[in-house]
């Protein structure tokens, strides 16, 4: 056993006086009496005794001498075997993450994080310094360096679980950075290591991991979104996905509401180590709230994946400027798409023209032109769409690339052309169409700024003939359209349903936490000087009760 303070054991030379003030006998002083008739009656009662009244002040003396060596030991601050003799630091990471709200013993796994900090805090002993760290991306720095155990416990009970999977990278990275302004402190990560990501074994290199909760079996939403297709406006497709970590079936009743109405009830059996997903399609021009409830028989230790939410915002109008003499084809094929208003101008749009989509047919747009999304066809000149270079000796169409969606269902592999305008497209556009290395249709049209240039004259080639032309022009339609989904925040994904834990793939020192009990905290030394205060009230209880006088 170690002590912070060995100078007190010097202390002991007051046993001296002590045992020296009961070694100095009070002399008898004589007293004139009138008789002694009744002292010789008490005389061979005091001359016999017996042997307690005969060692009572011996035990007092050692009453004495046992209140002195505790209080001693008690100020020479014993510390137990493992204790470091020295003020230490450390940084405790707590891990927010969904998951952490899964059953543990009769409570959860984020409460048995909370005791387990505040178990730590409890630890610490004088001139100790601790900061607290909740994880994400960013993490939070919940309290700074401080020796002040209030304050710690204060803020990790104030700590508040998310509502994903957490990251625990950045955190583990600011914890780093923070032990190089405390040298020799120690990081102790407090987490059901169920992450999306494992940190690098240099991450957790020399980290202490108090591993909380265990394997429990779960089954919830893992996917729950409605999204709209490109076939046709208001059409949209709602798509649902159950898992469970279990090694049997689970079974259970799947709810689907739609704006608060009754839309499907089904009886689900999720198989073992596989999915289970299921699709609706329909149309609907207004909003749209759709609400999923998964009910699973038997247990279920994680609940926050058995509700699910999904909202698609009302299809609105989209207005098209169409720059360009008459064209009967485009006019038409823009005019049959759903809630799309089309004008046609020539031969340049009006200053201040706010159209959603505004379309160039053999011309461009005017030098200080700053349209929403931008269509060219056969431009005549160079722009910031690119160099023209000149015409196209007999174009072919040669590559497509259907993965664009901006070419969904689109087929122009036999489009005929009788000329076309080769272009060098500006930096960062795609070729949808080319022939051998020559782009025919080319631009930016999957994010802002939209722009797309038709090298070709729509007069001069049979596109306006085929299917494919009025396909085109309603995924230009569709691509304006805002992709409104809306994926519920309590659906935390495939990894928190499946609440794998991945400790065992890290090189932390992994550390099962041990439950905190109150006389854990209490510093070693105290239980001496409260055991001298007992022993203090014992001995004042025996002198006054004339038992040791």
């Amino acid at each position: 056993m170690n002590f912070l303070w060995p100078i007190a054991w010097s202390l002991l030379g007051l046993a001296l006086p002590i045992v020296l003030f009961y070694l100095i006998r009070q002399r008898l002083r004589v007293k004139p009496v009138t008789t002694l008739l009744f002292w010789e009656n008490l005389a061979p009662k005091v001359h016999n005794l017996p042997l307690w009244r005969k060692l009572r002040r011996f035990v007092s003396l050692l009453l004495q001498l046992l209140l002195l060596a505790l209080i001693i030991f008690a100020l020479a601050r014993p510390i137990l075997p493992g204790q470091s003799t020295v003020a230490t630091s450390v940084i405790l990471v707590l891990d927010p993450s969904v998951t952490m709200a899964a059953k543990s013993g009769n409570g959860t796994r984020w409460q048995d994080a909370v005791e387990t900090a505040l178990h730590r805090v409890d630890a610490m002993s004088f001139g100790d310094q601790a900061a607290v760290i909740l994880a994400g991306d960013p993490p939070q720095v919940l309290s700074p360096w401080t020796g002040r155990k209030g304050d710690l416990r204060e803020v990790i009970r104030a700590a508040k679980i998310g509502s994903t999977v957490t990251d625990i990278r950045p955190a583990l990275r600011l914890a780093q950075n923070l032990v190089l302004s405390h040298p020799g402190a120690s990081i102790e990560l407090i987490s059901d290591t169920v992450w999306t990501v494992a940190p690098d074994k240099d991450s957790l290199d020399k980290v202490k991991l108090d591993l909380v909760g265990t394997a429990v079996a779960n089954s919830g939403i893992t996917l729950f979104a409605a999204r709209p297709l490109p076939a046709g406006a208001g059409e949209y497709q709602l798509a649902i996905k159950l898992e469970q970590n279990t090694t049997t079936p689970v079974n259970g009743e799947l709810t689907i509401q739609q704006n608060g109405q009754l839309m499907d009830v089904l009886q689900v059996t999720i198989p073992p180590g596989q999915t289970w997903q299921k699709f609706w399609r329909a149309q609907s021009m207004d909003a749209v709230s759709f609400e999923a409830t998964w009910k699973p028989q038997g247990e279920d230790s994680f609940a926050l994946d058995q509700q699910a939410s999904a909202h698609l915002d009302p299809v609105r109008g989209i207005n098209v400027t169409l720059v360009s003499p008459p064209n009967p084809f485009l006019e038409i094929a823009l005019g049959s798409q759903t809630l799309v208003k089309t004008q046609r101008v020539w031969p340049a749009p009006a200053a201040g023209d706010a159209a959603d989509l505004t379309i160039f047919n053999g011309t461009v747009p005017p030098a200080d032109w700053h349209g929403k999304a931008i269509v060219l066809i056969n431009p005549p000149q160079s722009g910031f769409w690119g160099e023209r270079v000149g015409p196209i000796d007999k174009p072919l169409v040669s590559e497509v690339d259907k993965d664009a969606a901006l070419m969904r269902f689109a087929d122009v592999s036999d489009v005929q052309l009788h000329d076309a305008t080769e272009f060098k497209p500006a930096p960062g556009a795609h070729v949808y169409v080319d022939s051998f290395g020559k782009p025919l249709i080319f631009g930016h049209w999957e994010s802002d700024p939209r722009w797309v240039v038709v090298a070709f004259d729509l007069d001069q080639s049979d596109f306006v003939f085929r299917t494919a032309f009025p396909i085109l022009c309603a995924n230009l339609i569709q691509a304006l359209r805002p992709d409104a989904v809306a994926e519920a925040n309590n659906v935390p994904g495939p990894v928190a349903t499946q609440l794998k834990q991945i400790a065992s793939a890290s090189s932390a020192e992994v550390v099962k936490p041990a439950p905190g009990h109150w006389w854990n905290a209490i510093p070693f030394w105290w239980w001496f000087a409260l055991d001298a205060l007992l022993l203090l009230l014992i001995e004042w209880s025996l002198y006054t009760r004339r038992i040791t006088e």
